[in-house]
Formats: structure tokens, sequence, C-alpha cells
């Protein structure tokens, strides 16, 4: 703390001046070497939020000079440590550490793509911003990132990390694709899922083995989704390969390795997180099996659901809770 107080305290003297600079000339060199000062010294106190604004300051006047990688890194390792160290015990902490973890990713990204020399990063120096807009869902600034790593490696890029990218391009091209059907972009929407259907088909193999999210991802591949509700309050549902029985049984085998999971959690949002995909995947086990019965036209099958499901309502009048009680809502109207 006296450290840090001592920092603090330079830093304060040594601000102005830097500022008095950026003030007095125009000349774009100098400037960012100012920026670059004053950065410097919000990191060192501890000010990475505000080191992140002015590293956007940065990019923004010129994203090429020499100064703004090296600056990069360091707003985007200040923050790392930062967040790191922040708790997720509830979604309020979750939501504020993952608001940090976006900035320190960006800043990595910034790192990565404005270094003047690309060529000679390691591979391994990019998934750190990868996994990091991949899991935070931003799937087209990681599906841009994605590119770049294949442009810039070509045919020196390692098979491991050539199937690491496009594993995640795939999940990013997925939820484009439903971004565009409830938006109404049908075309775009099969245009998409034609790009990603034969990567999952390909990571599963014909006895539906991977990870968790590779599964989930491929049981939408194959049975397809129901989007949100849209201004109207209506939901659409895209069918994907119409493989209903194949996508039911997945997401039947998820919901047993979800509810696993969350008896063995160990935090509170830890277990909200799980019980939430225990439930999804129960809704959308029974919303295949509806799918299969219907385009099968098996009226006993469609029958035995309605009853399955009106017991569901009956157990609780918010099945899934408040989140996916629309899916099993949709659901019950279409029996």
């Amino acid at each position: 703390e006296q450290d840090l107080k001592v920092k603090s305290e330079d830093y304060g003297r040594a601000r102005p001046h830097a500022e008095f600079v950026l003030t007095r000339t125009k000349d774009q060199n100098v400037q960012q070497h100012a920026r670059y000062n004053i950065l410097l010294g919000l990191v060192d106190t501890g000010r990475g939020v505000e080191a992140y604004k002015l590293l956007e300051e940065m990019l923004k006047a010129d994203p090429g000079h020499k100064v703004v990688y090296r600056a990069a890194l360091k707003v985007s390792n200040a923050l790392r440590k930062a967040f790191r160290t922040m708790p997720r015990d509830s979604e309020e902490d979750v939501a504020k550490r993952d608001e940090l973890r976006l900035m320190s990713v960006r800043a990595y990204r910034a790192y990565l793509i404005n270094n003047p020399n690309p060529r000679k990063l390691k591979e391994g120096y990019w998934p750190r911003a990868i996994s990091g807009l991949y899991e935070l869902e931003q799937w087209q600034e990681a599906e841009d990132l994605i590119d770049k790593l294949l442009k810039s490696y070509g045919s020196r890029l390692s098979d491991k990390m050539r199937r690491y990218a496009n594993r995640r391009k795939a999940r990013c091209i997925l939820e484009r694709a439903k971004k565009a059907f409830a938006d109404g972009k049908t075309e775009e929407a099969d245009r998409l899922f034609a790009i990603a259907a034969p990567v999952y088909a390909a990571l599963v193999g014909a006895d539906n083995k991977g990870t968790n999210d590779t599964l989930a991802e491929a049981a939408q591949i194959f049975g397809g989704f129901l989007t949100e509700e849209d201004r109207r309050g209506q939901r659409k549902f895209y069918p994907g390969n119409s493989e209903f029985a194949r996508a039911a049984k997945i997401w039947k085998k998820l919901q047993t390795r979800f509810r696993r999971a969350a008896d063995k959690a160990t935090s509170s949002a830890e277990t909200a997180k799980l019980e939430f995909r225990v439930q999804k995947a129960r809704v959308y086990t029974f919303l295949m099996v509806y799918q299969d019965a219907r385009s099968r036209g098996d009226r006993k099958g469609l029958q035995r659901l309605k009853r399955n499901v009106e017991a569901v309502f009956q157990k609780s009048a918010v099945p899934g809770g408040p989140k996916l009680v629309g899916l099993w809502e949709w659901l019950r109207e279409q029996l």
C-alpha cells in the first residue's frame, strides 16, 4: 500500500507535464508518446479501466504507432490480473468480472493485430484473445481474429492450432446463423448453417462424442433451435438438418452430464449456471421428441408427449425458471 501511495504521488506530479505536451503539439508521434507515458502511470497506480480508455484513444489516433502494441499488452495484463482476483459467487459478480475481462481481451487483441512484426509472434499467443472473445460470446470479433490468425500464418500454422481455430470458428458461424434466422434473414442463416454443419458432423462423429459445448452446438445443427421472442412475442423454429431423434439423444446425454456436474458444484454461481444448462437440455429433449414425432406423423407419440408436458406444468407453473418457461409454453401450445 505504501508503494502504491508513492507511485500515485509521483504520477500525480508527472501527469500534468504529459498533458501539457498533448495540448501544445500537433505532432502525432509526440502525442502518442505522451499518451503512453500517462497510460504507464495509470497502470502502475492500479487504474486499469482508465488506462483502457486511454488505449482506445491511442488506437483511434494512430493504431500503427510503435508504442501502441506495447501499451495494449500492459493494459491487458493489468486488467487480467485485476479480473482474476474478482469474486464469482453471484451473477452480479460474474457480470462485473466479465466486463473487465472483455476489456483485457480486447486490449490483448490490439496487441496482436497492431504488432509491427506479427509473423514473429508465436502462434500460442493467439488463443488468449480468441478464447476470451469466444467464451464471452463476442462471435463476430472472435471469428475476425481467427481469420486474421489463419491468414497471418498460412501453411506455417500447426495442425493443432488449425483444428483449434476451425473448431471455434464453427461455433461463431453457428451463433451468427442463429442470429440471422432470428432477424428474418433465412437465406443467410441457411448459408451459414451449411458451412458449420459438416464441421460439427466431423467433430462428434457417428457416435455423438465430444465435450459438453461441442455436443450442445452439434445438437442445434442436427435438430435445430427455437428463437427468443420477437417484439410481438413470437418465436420461430429452425429445423437444422432435421435429425431430431439424434438431437434428442444428445440433449438427453447432456442433461445427465450437467446434472452430475451441478451436484458437485462448489459455488452458488456455478450451481446456478449448471442448473440452467440442465433445464435447457431437458426442454430441448422434449422439443426434439416433439419435432421427431411430428415429422413422422406419430399421433400416439404426440399424445403421450402432450401428457408429459402437462405433467411438467403441474409440477411447476414456471418450468425451467423464468428464462426457459417460454420454451415450455411454446411447446405446450404446439401440442
